[in-house]
């Protein structure tokens, strides 16, 4: 039985009755006599005391050797009503089907499906679906009208339902260019078969391979809805990177530019050594570490010990006659220390107090480093009560610096490489390079202490499986603090209610919409659905079909994406772009993780909705973007998960 539709998604309408209930039976019995007994369809279990359930069909029988042969004749009937079954409709099937009858009639496209005499024996999900979208599709089954009287509804999930409803309803097909994930495919696709990197071929030269890629694999999503049945007004469909689309990015810009809400500020940023980019929070997948943990990183030919805490002496500019002649500080990223501007210390820490004010001596850069106190990030009881500072590479160090006013050391290049920052002596080494041979050259100057296990936080990028480096850097920045607080004010207004979010959820801070990246807008803004409906140009569908009725999302992305569509279109267009947000779950696959493109454990629905064979998944295996070790794990998973392949199921399916 379909579950109910929640109340929540048409408040337009009254709720739905009540399902009928329909009674469950152990088993069905038919039993002639002299005359029929009369079954009573509302079967309650009845418990009595001493005894188990017991059912009473039979409730006009009373003397008990009545009730015997009845039970007798109960336990004969099935086998033979049975028999009687199968024999009747083996003679039906083998008397009426021709397989004349069920073959498929030629149906010319955009007509109505030809139906066949007969319906196979077998479901058949080609010959059931076949031609029926392209008739809805040239009978515009699936176009809204802008100036219709009807009221208007836009969602995927229910737009079937609210359509034969009475609502005038529209779902916009469009692809977006993903600018990220986008150029990271093409980039391996250029590696996989040319041995050539972007840089290698140039910008117009890979611009052009994207765009191949992406009219190749575009029309292949494109298909793939075609084939669900996706009931898409295709007369509307849109590229996030056409002219109207990238128009409205520009003017977004602009406009909050003049308003003050876009700003270039040096912050610290996600940085992805392999993109030479920022990305986002989400696009950040962290993996704990317990303690001493070998990771293999891109583009390293052996892993790379995590979880290490290196414990490290900086010796004492003018120490006290009698004091401390050196300071012990430890770190997982030793590396750092390169660009470390401060030490920190508790103020109350009594084994510093004659270091306050006073300067350590960088062991490889002729840098004075300030000892500070610092009782918001020191905790005197951890390690040896002393903090490194490295204020350009370290979120809470980058607080530190900002309270005390320090200068910002920035040691990596944009590949990941020591700049001069670093000193001479390790200046072009890779960063794990540059580890190892700062911790030998500390135990050359008799500075290293020790080392520990240490339980940790890696961040990883999703789109290339770099390790990311925290990186202070000039970006674009758009301050939430004004038009976040505008936006969620309206939203959580108890009093005046206009967005619903479910479940509840809230927090939110300044956005870098920076990116430096070939392909894609290079300041990307969340205008859908305001630019989908014709912002700019003041269009009917503008007028009919914004705001939007419900936004139906993943939960994972509520506040990296949909609020910041909520704050940027309530600013630009005046209004909150959708009433109510319904966030599903995420689908994992059968060993809890989630699906995705880049674990390859991601099913291509026109391989559910036509079969495919084992050999068939691999094969779209071999020909995808995945490294050689993780292409290795999803075939071992997709042997396990469909040893023999899948079968044809059709859309319903789905």
């Amino acid at each position: 039985m379909r579950p109910t539709t929640p109340s929540h998604l048409h408040p337009s309408l009254p709720p739905s009755p009540a399902p009928r209930r329909i009674p469950e039976y152990s088993s069905v019995v038919f039993v002639s006599y002299e005359r029929q007994l009369h079954l009573d369809h509302n079967v309650k279990n009845v418990r009595r005391k001493g005894d188990r359930r017991s059912l009473h069909p039979l409730r006009c029988i009373g003397q008990s050797k009545r009730s015997e042969a009845v039970e007798r004749k109960q336990e004969e009937a099935p086998q033979e009503v049975g028999n009687a079954f199968l024999k009747k409709n083996v003679k039906k099937d083998r008397g009426e089907e021709r397989p004349d009858d069920c073959i498929d009639p030629e149906t010319p496209p955009g007509e109505k499906k030809r139906l066949s005499k007969s319906m196979r024996r077998r479901y058949d999900p080609k010959f059931v679906e076949k031609s029926w979208y392209e008739w809805w599709e040239k009978s515009q089954f699936f176009v809204a009208d802008a100036n219709s009287s009807k009221p208007p509804f836009v969602i995927d999930t229910i737009i079937r339902w609210k359509r034969m409803s009475g609502y005038n309803a529209l779902w916009v097909p469009g692809i977006d260019h993903a600018g990220i994930a986008t150029q990271v495919v093409v980039e391996k696709k250029l590696m996989r078969e040319r041995h050539l990197t972007r840089h290698d071929v140039g910008r117009e030269e890979f611009i052009a391979e994207v765009r191949k890629w992406k009219e190749e694999y575009g029309g292949t999503i494109l298909k793939q809805e075609r084939r669900l049945g996706a009931s898409l007004d295709w007369s509307r469909e849109f590229f996030t990177m056409d002219e109207k689309r990238s128009r409205a990015v520009t003017e977004a810009f602009v406009r909050l530019h003049d308003d003050g809400l876009i700003y270039r500020d040096i912050r610290l940023v996600n940085w992805d050594f392999t993109l030479r980019s920022a990305i986002s929070e989400i696009e950040v997948n962290y993996v704990d570490i317990k303690g001493r943990t070998l990771l293999p990183v891109l583009g390293w030919n052996h892993p790379v010990e995590f979880g290490v805490l290196v414990f490290f002496a900086y010796k004492i500019e003018k120490p006290p006659e009698e004091g401390l002649q050196e300071i012990v500080v430890a770190t997982t990223r030793v590396e750092t220390m390169l660009g470390d501007a401060a030490i920190a210390v508790h103020p109350d820490d009594e084994r510093y107090k004659k270091l306050h004010g006073k300067y350590a001596m960088h062991p490889f850069i002729e840098r004075r480093i300030p000892i500070i106190c610092d009782e918001i990030l020191v905790d005197p009881s951890f390690g040896s009560g002393a903090v490194k500072i490295t204020l350009a590479h370290d979120p809470n160090d980058f607080e530190v610096g900002k309270r005390h006013n320090l200068e910002f050391i920035n040691i990596f290049t944009d590949d990941g490489k020591i700049n001069i920052n670093g000193g001479s002596e390790f200046v072009d080494m890779l960063r794990f390079e540059a580890r190892q041979a700062v911790i030998e050259a500390l135990k050359t100057m008799g500075l290293y202490r020790f080392a520990e296990d240490h339980e940790m936080q890696i961040g990883l990028s999703s789109r290339t499986n770099d390790v990311i480096e925290p990186l202070i850097k000039p970006q674009w920045w758009v301050n939430c603090e004004i038009t976040a607080k505008e936006a969620l004010d309206t939203v959580m207004d108890e009093d005046h209610r206009k967005l619903e979010i479910i479940p509840k959820q809230h927090s939110i801070t300044d956005w870098c919409i920076s990116r430096q990246i070939w392909w894609g807008h290079h300041v990307p803004a969340c205008l859908i659905p305001l630019s989908v409906m014709g912002w700019l140009d003041d269009t009917a569908d503008l007028e009919a079909f914004y705001p939007n009725s419900i936004f139906e999302t993943g939960h994972d992305i509520l506040f990296f994406a949909v609020a910041r569509m909520v704050m940027l279109t309530t600013k630009l267009g005046g209004d909150l772009p959708f009433r109510q947000v319904y966030l599903h779950p995420i689908v994992h696959d059968a060993r809890g993780r989630k699906m995705s493109k880049s674990l390859g454990n991601v099913i291509d629905p026109m391989e559910m909705m036509s079969g495919v064979t084992l050999e068939g998944l691999h094969k779209r295996l071999e020909e995808g973007n995945l490294d050689p070790r993780e292409r290795t794990i999803a075939k071992a998973g997709l042997a396990r998960d469909f040893p023999n392949g899948i079968p044809e199921c059709g859309a319903d399916a789905l």
